[in-house]
């Protein structure tokens, strides 16, 4: 009988990280999984490393198709068909699939009115609260509220906390309160008193609460979960925990003593869930998978002089405001992104388009803002924001005025993304009893990512990627200043 499989997608997470943890926790999940597994290196070499991007990257590991196919770079940019991720084909197939935080399964209606998922519960950028179960809607606002205002710093506030902890409270399954969210919950609170910034460890436990609960409820065929909260440490804190990576002293001995643990505290969060789960997949005789599309590395474009100019960031606290003084009046939504991206739809193409060169040109006119681009797919166009001072802006009118009046608010900030995208990923295949998935007899230790779908695809007896109907391509312009069409 073929093995069941669950899938944890750990975010950009290298394997030196794993195996730096695994060095300085003996006893843990991931020494033991990593040390009986069948390790492999994964490469994101469809784009050049300067392009390199999460959405972008597992849309290309779950599809099997290079980006120059799939056209996916922004979270929000228009999506192949479905049935070109493999879970959706398999779940087209028959197969009883499961998923929970998964980049690219929003909106819900788009997958579950085609196929019979087991459970559903869609990425933080979804366009609404929608959930399968619907049980879990109060959480899955809950969840795009955090991801909306813990994007470049941890903004939450307590009082919105505290009204958080009590809804969850009123339904603690609902919202993923375990004992496993509530003992990581205690041992991550006291953090918080020295850096907001851990609050992003408080978002996987619940997420993996509501998984592992629906995993053991439904017993699907495959079940995959996606959680971001390493990823957001080692981009932070990279130089604290390692270094020696970079060619001079970039921050001081304190902020290393402040920081040092903290990409192997959010680690060691995964870690304990992990312990759960590889139990549960060891009794139920499943196969266990470990994946990260692409990981980190040190960023050695960072210099101390750099760090030493800059402890303020900007962000948008009004998107939609600071897009109508840069370029006029206009009818637009906003849609969810990461920051400093930020997505806004139009009714057509035509008007994004226009939009979009309108932006081009308010960017050249304001030299704070001159590493900014402009994006535009179909009816949605994209920013990408970076603010080099406080400087005031002239907008569509002509007027000069300052950041707070559109929308715009600043934020001091104490680390500088010592951590960035690197092509080399993860992928860990755990209790695989028939050696059926990336047999060591056929699988290079090192190879493209584009072969982790066609793998799963193999074995479940799913045909290839279906060909784009349209060519994405022919539809995705980007627009930037300098020039700005290319």
């Amino acid at each position: 009988m073929q093995q069941k499989i669950c899938v944890l997608e750990v975010n950009e997470v290298p394997i030196r990280v794993w195996k730096t943890y695994s060095e300085q926790v003996p006893t843990s999940a991931v020494r033991r999984l990593f040390s009986e597994g069948k390790l492999y290196k994964t490469s994101a070499d469809d784009v050049t490393a300067d392009f390199l991007y999460p959405s972008q990257t597992w849309a290309s590991l779950n599809t099997g198709l290079s980006y120059d196919a799939h056209q996916i770079h922004w979270y929000n940019d228009p999506k192949p068909q479905p049935d070109q991720f493999w879970w959706h084909q398999a779940a087209l197939s028959g197969r009883r699939v499961g998923l929970v935080n998964v980049l690219h399964t929003s909106p819900l209606d788009h997958y579950l009115t085609q196929a019979p998922y087991s459970f559903l519960v869609p990425d933080c950028f979804a366009p609404n609260t929608q959930t399968f179960p619907a049980r879990y809607c109060p959480f899955q606002s809950m969840n795009l509220q955090l991801a909306k205002t813990n994007g470049r710093i941890a903004s939450s506030r307590v009082s919105e906390l505290f009204t958080l902890a009590k809804k969850s409270l009123a339904d603690p399954a609902g919202f993923g309160v375990t004992p496993f969210t509530i003992l990581e919950g205690m041992y991550t609170l006291p953090k918080l008193i020295k850096s907001r910034e851990r609050l992003r460890n408080l978002q996987f436990p619940p997420l993996g609460s509501i998984f592992f609960s629906l995993l053991q409820q439904n017993d699907p065929d495959i079940a995959v979960l996606f959680t971001n909260h390493i990823a957001a440490a080692q981009h932070r804190y990279w130089y604290a925990l390692f270094p020696n990576d970079y060619a001079e002293a970039i921050y001081s001995d304190a902020w290393v003593h402040k920081y040092r643990n903290d990409i192997l505290d959010a680690v060691g969060i995964f870690d304990r869930f992990l312990k759960k789960v590889s139990a549960f997949c060891k009794a139920t005789d499943r196969i266990l998978l470990i994946v990260s599309s692409m990981g980190q590395q040190a960023n050695r474009k960072l210099s101390s002089s750099a760090v030493a100019g800059r402890r303020r960031e900007f962000s948008l606290s009004d998107p939609l405001a600071f897009l109508r003084a840069a370029i006029g009046p206009t009818s637009a939504r906003l849609e969810g992104a990461m920051v400093p991206q930020y997505t806004i739809s139009f009714d057509t193409s035509s008007q994004a388009e226009y939009a979009a060169r309108q932006m081009a040109d308010f960017l050249r006119n304001n030299p704070s803002l001159s590493e900014s681009s402009v994006y535009v797919a179909n009816n949605k166009l994209t920013m990408s924001l970076l603010f080099s001072s406080d400087a005031p802006i002239s907008i569509y009118d002509g007027k000069k005025v300052g950041l707070t009046t559109v929308g715009v608010r600043g934020f001091d900030i104490d680390d500088h993304h010592s951590g960035c995208h690197h092509a080399d990923g993860t992928l860990l295949i755990w209790n695989d009893t028939n050696d059926a998935l990336f047999s060591p007899q056929v699988t290079p230790s090192s190879f493209s990512y584009l072969r982790y779908a066609a793998e799963l695809r193999r074995y479940l007896h799913l045909n290839e990627a279906p060909v784009p109907t349209i060519h994405l391509k022919d539809q995705h312009r980007r627009v930037h200043f300098d020039p700005y069409i290319s």
